[in-house]
């Protein structure tokens, strides 16, 4: 049974604990690799029966009170001992002992978690200092097995199915990154990512325990993992049927490590979820998570987050109208519209934006609060990159075309003249949506005509009839051709900035749509300007000869 101290079990930091001669004893008498691990295993501490001793098949050996410190320094006035404590049989020793969990289905299928807990790592990284050693020179093959010995229950059993074993990710990092120590990540816990383990998984998730942010992690994978509509469909049923999504929308409160995992399996699920199950995830209480994360969550989770939105949108107009009324659009906007704009956030923005304005029936912004003249939206005007100029002049060019009443604000707001202001930009894709924007925009309000007559913008509107790009010419040909729906003293001012001139220089493009569209500016111009009527006249049939 071996020998205990009787002040083993007392405060560790008593004063006498130097003078305890019966663990002196033991620790120059017991063999070496024994008195190593007095205070890594506790031997039988903790234990108050003879069966609880056998029963977690430790060596027996000794409870001291003694600290590591006066330990090591007992060991190393033996013979041989100072070898010992630099050697890596000791690290590769601790390295088996991580925290290991199991969680059993009903079925009986087991899953392992193994976890090293802050006084384990703590106890590894103080080796590695005290002993000098090298972590990056050990071999890979030895640090992997020692750390799959975790997963069985001590050296000499067996070591379980790799699909069976998770070590987290926290402490794969701290040993791979923080101690150096050559492990393939790839080596542990992608293989317990499997849908055979759905149950185990889910049944760690609904735990309260420690494993719980471990399964959620798990979780995450598995979905990410998911490929092929028949085994998505048949996993989502069963997580569904589960009743697993409750507990995931109450843990993804923003905030802490557990809440990412949870809203990370959140998306994971939205995206994967089939036309007819859709609905259920919305009871679930899933949208209101969902546009949460697009304000408050991690980049990586926020950009999930506004697929997951767009994808649920694109189910049923009945989840559309849900997602718009939860505040989405809003929420997209504001988080979306900034100086800094990654291109997989913009495209995904720009993908939930078409699934939340372009589908039939078009939704009536008046009844969903979007606030167009939020300052968010001249800032990105003013102060973004091609990026979020693109996304920005291209989401207003879809919320003009959708019914409204709040289109005035574009004004109030001071947003007509920035837009004005992207025609002389260089990039197509900045010019086009704003060219479409305003003439959605003159359409609706004849005095905005005014606003590029003061801005001074009409030559650069002229100047996009020459781009290269047939979009852009097609948009600024007909945004000169709502211009000229002004008075005679408005069209008498771009004929003489040389309206008439770019337009016929288009006519000769092959473009039959564009020809006609420029056609019908002239033919404004010849109704109601006062110039020389026989100089209209003569451009006008030159036109008709064409």
């Amino acid at each position: 049974m071996g020998l205990r101290c009787p002040y083993s079990n007392e405060d560790e930091n008593d004063e006498n604990e130097t003078e305890c001669e019966v663990c002196k004893r033991a620790c120059r008498s017991f063999p070496l690799d024994q008195v190593v691990k007095f205070d890594n295993e506790g031997s039988s501490a903790g234990l108050d029966s003879v069966e609880g001793l056998f029963s977690c098949k430790r060596t027996p050996c000794i409870d001291v009170c003694l600290s590591r410190p006066v330990i090591e320094s007992i060991v190393e006035e033996r013979p041989g001992g100072k070898e010992i404590l630099r050697s890596n049989a000791r690290l590769l020793h601790l390295l088996g002992k991580g925290g290991r969990h199991e969680i059993r289905s009903d079925d009986g299928e087991s899953l392992l978690i193994v976890r090293y807990s802050t006084a384990e790592k703590a106890e590894l990284k103080r080796v590695i200092e005290y002993a000098e050693l090298n972590a990056k020179e050990m071999s890979s093959e030895d640090v992997t097995k020692a750390i799959w010995q975790s997963f069985a229950k001590g050296e000499g059993y067996k070591v379980p199915p790799k699909k069976q074993c998770y070590l987290s990710r926290s402490s794969l990092n701290f040993l791979r990154d923080e101690l150096g120590l050559p492990i393939n990540k790839n080596d542990f816990g992608f293989e317990a990512a499997r849908v055979e383990n759905l149950s185990q998984i889910i049944k760690g998730v609904l735990s309260d325990d420690t494993v719980q942010s471990y399964c959620l992690k798990l979780l995450g994978l598995l979905l990410e993992k998911l490929s092929g509509e028949g085994t998505s469909g048949k996993t989502i049923q069963k997580i569904l049927d589960s009743g697993v999504i409750t507990a995931l929308v109450d843990l993804s409160d923003v905030g802490n490590t557990i809440a990412n995992h949870a809203s990370f399996a959140i998306n994971q699920i939205a995206l994967k979820v089939s036309d007819d199950k859709a609905q259920e995830l919305v009871d679930a209480g899933v949208l209101p998570q969902l546009v949460l994360h697009i304000s408050h969550a991690s980049e990586n989770v926020s950009t999930d987050s506004v697929l997951a939105l767009g994808h649920m949108a694109s189910k049923s107009i009945n989840i559309r109208d849900a997602v718009l009324e939860e505040g989405a659009l809003v929420a997209l906007l504001e988080k979306s519209f900034g100086v800094r704009i990654n291109s997989k956030r913009s495209s995904a923005s720009m993908k939930t934006l078409e699934s939340l304005l372009f589908s039939e029936p078009v939704p009536n912004l008046d009844d969903y609060k979007v606030g167009l003249d939020c300052p968010f939206l001249a800032s990105a005007l003013f102060y973004g990159n091609e990026d979020a100029l693109k996304f920005t002049c291209t989401a207003l060019s879809y919320i003009c075309r959708t019914p409204s009443k709040h289109q005035k604000v574009f004004t109030d707001a001071k947003l007509f003249p920035s837009l004005m202001l992207m025609t002389s930009y260089l990039s197509p894709e900045v010019q086009e949506p704003a060219l479409e924007t305003i003439r959605y925009l003159i359409r609706n309000d004849r005095s905005l005509i005014q606003v590029v007559i003061k801005e001074d913008r009409f030559s650069s509107l002229m100047s996009c009839l020459l781009s290269p790009v047939k979009e852009v010419r097609n948009e600024a040909c007909e945004v000169i051709s709502c211009l000229l729906n002004g008075t005679i003293e408005q069209v008498d001012l771009f004929v003489a900035q040389g309206c008439i001139r770019a337009l016929c220089g288009v006519l000769y493009l092959d473009n039959p749509v564009l020809s006609i569209t420029a056609c019908l500016g002239v033919m404004k111009v010849r109704l109601c300007s006062t110039h020389d009527m026989h100089t209209i006249m003569t451009i006008s049939s030159s036109i008709l000869l064409h």
